[in-house]
């Protein structure tokens, strides 16, 4: 079983009164679940960190150092990276959290379904913790998504959700959680070479996303891909 770690990145608002909203997913094998949580533990020691997110403060060469130890890690235990991202979503959508984690999640959950289906396999989702009104609202659709979504390419069915997908939505706080704070860093990372690109008010294209930001840069290797590109297959992005 493949278990996907997921943590949303930050919000921001962009030019014309828009912005994104990026779901990032991190699949780590059920079996390597125990020892990257424990590796993980051991790096947090290593530099003293109580949390991953102490990381957000500390010098870039550290933080660089640190990523790269951390990428390792997840490198040696074949963890892959899938996303999802909505972008030009207008202001009005900003008090419907919902709204957003239901879209983010369909094409996240679509592209976990390849995934699973590649490596003969099955999974089950895991968040960050969000409100509990938005977990509630968003358990129930994800519930019937999976029990009801037909999986298709080129007009042929390739299968349902629910063959490889467990239909529960499981949310823990990333404080508990080492994986999550990991997933926690690298949606940072990805946010913030959107954002660059957003901002500047610039057409762009996924492939390009890396060189906009140097921790995205060491975790991209990890992101799901077809051998040549990300885009559709380790970040979906919908405007």
């Amino acid at each position: 079983m493949k278990i996907i770690f997921i943590d949303e990145s930050d919000k921001q608002k962009g030019k014309g009164g828009k912005y994104f909203f990026v779901l990032c997913g991190l699949i780590i094998d059920s079996e390597c679940l125990l020892e990257v949580e424990r590796r993980i533990e051991l790096i947090k020691e290593k530099y003293g960190f109580k949390t991953l997110k102490e990381l957000r403060k500390v010098d870039k060469s550290l933080k660089l150092a640190v990523t790269k130890v951390i990428c390792e890690v997840l490198r040696k235990y074949d963890a892959t990276i899938i996303s999802s991202g909505i972008g030009r979503v207008s202001l009005r959508d900003m008090d419907n959290p919902t709204s957003k984690y239901k879209d983010a999640l369909y094409f996240l959950a679509e592209r976990y379904w390849w995934y699973l289906r590649g490596h003969k396999t099955s999974g089950m989702v895991i968040l960050d913790s969000v409100d509990k009104e938005t977990e509630k609202s968003a358990s129930k659709w994800f519930f019937e998504f999976v029990h009801n979504k037909e999986m298709s390419m080129y007009g042929e069915q390739k299968g349902n959700m629910i063959d490889r997908v467990h239909p529960a939505l499981l949310f823990s706080n990333d404080v508990y959680t080492n994986i999550l704070q990991v997933t926690d860093l690298i949606a940072l990372s990805l946010n913030a070479a959107i954002w660059n690109r957003v901002s500047a008010g610039e057409s762009w294209s996924i492939e390009e996303l890396p060189s906009h930001n140097e921790f995205l840069e060491i975790y991209w290797p990890l992101f799901n891909s077809n051998g040549k590109r990300v885009d559709g297959y380790g970040l979906k992005w919908w405007s």
